[in-house]
């Protein structure tokens, strides 16, 4: 473990996640996965009950597309992963996803208007849950360029071109941490009047900016800066050399970062980028231009 201890919590709390199951007898799903589906559970309720304009036209979306919206939204990246790399997703050959963010989504759609959970404002939800957003978002990402690194025995095995690739890591990056919303945007899963339709997807249309599509770059920031530091292929073995080269190190004193060190500091990249994003949307003061827009506004009213 890490002697940093900052980056040995970072890993300590991702391997808690990944390896702790929310009950072994019961709901015997790891935590990563529970509180995966229960985040975006919960973000699906909110975009299709904002969409729907009032409670009578959200408690009529019909149950088919209200559950197939939401496993869209879930598991876009990681499926798309899949398929960009040759290889079944999982939910094809296992019932396992399938219950676990099936019963994760139908349990929390019965209690969120119990708990009146809906009440509770979007800033406060982003920024209560950042660390767990961004655990969870590398979570999903290193899921991706596992699937890079298969075992000599295993079924899985991509393309060789692929494996070699050096953009493949960003492209796995950038799609598990941002496909399944950027799926769900581009079908308009949302749809006030349940009727799907091909458009735009959010993070491309016009005023999104940088922050906006933090999801997209942010995973391929995340996943290039842990290539850089431990990726094994030629390329980044090269770049680094490169880089302890223009600093001064021989090349023989050149050494990787270890794995989990690597994934922490990839880890806390991405958490940075979030928190960049949670401030500039919910509590960056407007700017001058917009609360004089606002101001013009309210006096023509």
């Amino acid at each position: 473990m890490s002697s940093n201890p900052i980056l040995s919590l970072t890993t300590a709390a991702t391997k808690y996640l990944v390896t702790t199951l929310l009950h072994p007898t019961y709901f015997p799903f790891p935590l990563a996965l529970v509180l995966h589906a229960a985040r975006t559970s919960l973000a699906h309720q909110h975009l299709a009950r904002a969409s729907s304009g009032s409670a009578a036209a959200y408690r009529s979306t019909p149950w088919p597309a209200y559950l197939a919206g939401f496993l869209i939204f879930s598991w876009g990246g990681g499926v798309t992963a899949s398929l960009l790399l040759g290889l079944p997703p999982p939910q094809l050959y296992s019932a396992y996803p399938w219950a676990g963010y099936l019963g994760t989504h139908l349990f929390l759609t019965a209690v969120s208007p119990v708990l009146n959970l809906e009440s509770i404002p979007a800033r406060v939800m982003d920024t209560m849950f950042l660390p767990i957003d961004t655990l969870l978002r590398v979570i999903s990402i290193f899921g991706a360029l596992n699937l890079l690194t298969p075992a000599p025995a295993s079924l899985l095995q991509p393309h060789p071109l692929l494996l070699a690739s050096p953009i493949i890591p960003l492209i796995l990056g950038a799609v598990a941490s941002s496909g399944g919303g950027t799926l769900a945007s581009a079908l308009s899963v949302w749809s006030p009047d349940a009727e799907w339709r091909v458009r735009t997807p959010g993070w491309l249309r016009p005023g999104v900016g940088l922050r906006g599509s933090v999801d997209v770059w942010g995973g391929a920031v995340a996943a290039g800066v842990y290539q850089v530091l431990a990726g094994e292929q030629p390329f980044y073995r090269e770049l680094r050399q490169s880089a302890f080269e223009l600093v001064g190190v021989e090349g023989a004193k050149v050494t990787t970062v270890q794995p989990a060190d690597a994934r922490a500091v990839a880890t806390l990249v991405l958490g940075a980028l979030f928190a960049w994003r949670v401030y500039g949307v919910h509590w960056a003061p407007a700017p001058a231009t917009k609360v004089q827009k606002e101001e013009v506004k309210e006096k023509a009213q």
